[in-house]
């Protein structure tokens, strides 16, 4: 699983709190499954990615929007428009004393695994990446919607 660590690295670049106090940033990952191929040792696994934040002094919507920043391009399937209603991040948020909150952000994540069998019968295992969309493209459609 690669998405996890990426997405931390991505959320301590992005918030200098979060690089300052890493311990407040606890990941898990519930809810894992995996969806075989056949004829191939390759797979896609899906999962639930938990990111629990431990008293973020900012106002959450700049953690969602890094988070938005990151998903852009690890995982651009899961965002919107949708045509079925979906919920593929969730959160929840407790106002602690002042300024501070306890944050959890649940999100929808799949990642696929190659396995490629070498003549030499070892097995070489790699995440495939996830396909890019224009972003600049992107931008220009949704902003004339």
């Amino acid at each position: 699983m690669e998405k996890p660590a990426s997405l931390r690295a991505a959320l301590q670049a992005a918030l200098p709190e979060l690089a300052e106090h890493p311990e407040k940033l606890r990941l898990f990952v519930t809810g894992g499954h995996i969806e075989p191929n056949k004829a191939t040792l390759g797979y896609k696994q899906h999962y639930i990615l938990s990111i629990f934040i431990e008293e973020f002094a900012q106002d959450p919507a700049y953690l969602h929007v890094a988070l938005i920043h990151w998903l852009q391009t690890h995982q651009p399937d899961i965002l919107g428009p949708h045509k079925q209603p979906q919920k593929p991040i969730t959160f929840e948020a407790e106002p602690l004393e002042s300024d501070r909150w306890d944050i959890l952000i649940e999100v929808q994540l799949t990642e696929t695994i190659l396995a490629i069998l070498d003549p030499a019968g070892r097995i070489h295992i790699q995440t495939k990446a996830e396909p890019q969309y224009n972003q600049e493209l992107a931008g220009i459609i949704g902003a004339n919607r």
